[in-house]
């Protein structure tokens, strides 16, 4: 007669793998039974054991948000920049860092500047040249007397801005009493 042989339990295989890389999973393992043989006893407990595996945090990489506004231009003419910024949203559990730049600059404002006008010069180094007087407007009894000057508002090819103060003074002149003619004096 033979004798009954219960079953017996080989050893467990290796861990399959993780059904996630990252943020939890499950993996499983299996086992075998040897027997039973002659009416023995079969192998009592689990052929498969599942646990949960990769329970770390995914790497989150680092985002870009979206471009801020362009800001003011550094002059208002005769070229400047003008910067703009993003920012990154930062990496988490060992993510990446955002790829490219954070900041992009451009050119504005490159009009030429408005210079403003200038008294022309009668005389080199005189920024005020007035024209002589011109002759009074009487001989006697009370007249006026007038100059002028010109204001140069060309520059870059344009007209700007007209030259600070006034272009013609006017001045009394022969302010004295006429004499009636043949009184001796």
């Amino acid at each position: 007669m033979l004798l009954s042989v219960d079953g017996v339990w080989n050893g467990w295989e290796t861990w399959g793998d993780c059904s996630n890389i990252c943020g939890g999973g499950m993996r499983s393992r299996t086992r075998t039974c040897q027997g039973p043989f002659f009416q023995g006893a079969p192998c009592l407990g689990e052929v498969s054991h599942t646990e949960e595996c990769n329970t770390f945090e995914c790497p989150v990489d680092g985002s870009w948000l979206p471009w801020h506004d362009w800001r003011d231009c550094s002059v208002t003419c005769g070229g400047g920049q003008q910067i703009r910024k993003r920012d990154c949203l930062k990496p988490k559990f060992g993510g990446s860092n955002c790829e490219g730049e954070s900041q992009q600059t451009r050119q504005c404002s490159t009009q030429e500047c408005p210079v403003d006008g200038e008294w022309q010069e009668l005389v080199p180094g005189d920024w005020f040249n007035w024209e002589q007087w011109a002759a009074c407007s009487v001989t006697c009894g009370g007249g006026t007397k007038s100059r002028s000057r010109k204001c140069d508002m060309t520059s870059h090819g344009k007209l700007t801005s007209p030259c600070e103060g006034v272009d013609e003074e006017t001045i009394d002149c022969h302010t004295f009493a006429c004499t009636p003619l043949g009184e001796d004096y």
